[in-house]
């Protein structure tokens, strides 16, 4: 179960800098621009993350081998979630 925890946390964190790339509009960003500005290298866990995000319909992606992603709605309103901040009273 952990490992599916971690697949989780690592597809909102995918979705979050997709969003922060590519703000509201609807454009494929590349696997090797996402890793770069997330600072991690493409490996099995990233791969595990994007499948996930895939399964879950928050990344559409281009067809395998994965080379580009693109924010759904359901991924952008995760990214939106985790970047939002409080109200002041």
């Amino acid at each position: 179960m952990p490992k599916q925890n971690s697949s989780k946390a690592l597809a909102i964190s995918i979705c979050k800098a997709v969003h922060e790339l590519n703000g509201n509009r609807l454009h494929w960003l590349g696997i090797n621009d996402l890793c770069k500005h997330m600072k991690i290298q493409h490996n099995k866990a990233f791969r595990e993350a994007v499948e996930y995000a895939k399964t879950e319909e928050l990344l559409s992606c281009s067809p395998p081998p994965v080379h580009s992603v693109m924010l759904t709605h359901k991924g952008e309103l995760a990214a939106r979630a985790t970047t939002r901040k409080p109200r002041s009273a």
